[in-house]
């Protein structure tokens, strides 16, 4: 068994909130944002919402007329980072409008209210859903397709689920490499080569989990299937991320 979690380590929160000018994270945000569609009035979830980005990307395809975006991450470290990421959006933050709460997606999504929300984003996380099975002694799936239950239960009829999640067995060197300008080429090289120090170290424990099945870096017919088994209809999806990783969009209907 490969033990603790690494995403509850600050260090790591603070690594990654560093790759947002990397241009692999940028492809995969315009590749996310393409199908983010809120509007006016909409409630929406953002799972593991690390530094906030899609909360951004969220905020901004609305106009800002949201009514509220919900951030939640296992990680404390990463909502702190988070709100003062967001602080230019200082007139939202002050209503309410944009709220963060710490979860462990594994076990539930806060409290969510059935049927209550607009749209669900969730960048690279879910792979990360977690279960022991006792009897077996084994990891299983049952956390990431209890997952996939539940932002079914919370959404409203038409909703969008938007999220993105690594190819099977990813390289994660290369998306480092293809970072190699946003690193070398600054006053900051010494301190993003230690980011990248970081990452590469905690990409390493994830290739780790996932060959022994804690987590699931899944071929794309699989997370099709188990999204239209749950009740997800008009399922499509891109390949982003340096070619590392696809952006599913899915929508509720009944």
């Amino acid at each position: 068994m490969v033990r603790g979690n690494l995403w509850k380590n600050d260090l790591v929160a603070i690594a990654y909130s560093y790759q947002q000018k990397a241009q692999p994270y940028l492809e995969l945000i315009q590749t996310t944002e393409q199908f983010i569609n809120a509007k006016p009035g909409q409630l929406w979830l953002d799972l593991g919402c690390g530094s906030g980005r899609l909360i951004e990307s969220i905020w901004k395809r609305s106009s800002g007329q949201i009514r509220k975006i919900v951030g939640l991450d296992i990680s404390f470290r990463s909502l702190l980072i988070a709100r003062s990421a967001l602080k230019k959006n200082r007139d939202g933050l002050h209503r309410g409008k944009i709220e963060f709460m710490q979860a462990d997606l594994s076990r539930n999504l806060g409290g969510i209210r059935p049927d209550s929300i607009d749209g669900v984003t969730a960048g690279l996380c879910l792979s990360y859903a977690e279960h022991w099975d006792t009897t077996e002694k084994k990891w299983d799936k049952t956390a990431l397709i209890s997952l996939f239950e539940e932002i079914h239960l919370v959404l409203k009829d038409g909703g969008s689920f938007i999220f993105s999640t690594n190819i099977p067995q990813p390289h994660f060197g290369l998306i480092a490499l293809r970072s190699w300008k946003q690193i070398i080429l600054t006053w900051k090289a010494p301190l993003f080569l230690g980011v990248s120090l970081v990452m590469l170290f905690q990409s390493r424990w994830l290739k780790r989990a996932a060959a022994i099945g804690r987590f699931h870096y899944l071929p794309a017919g699989d997370i099709i299937r188990y999204l239209e088994s749950t009740g997800f209809k008009f399922v499509t999806y891109q390949l982003t991320y340096a070619g590392q990783a696809w952006v599913f969009f899915a929508v509720k209907k009944t």
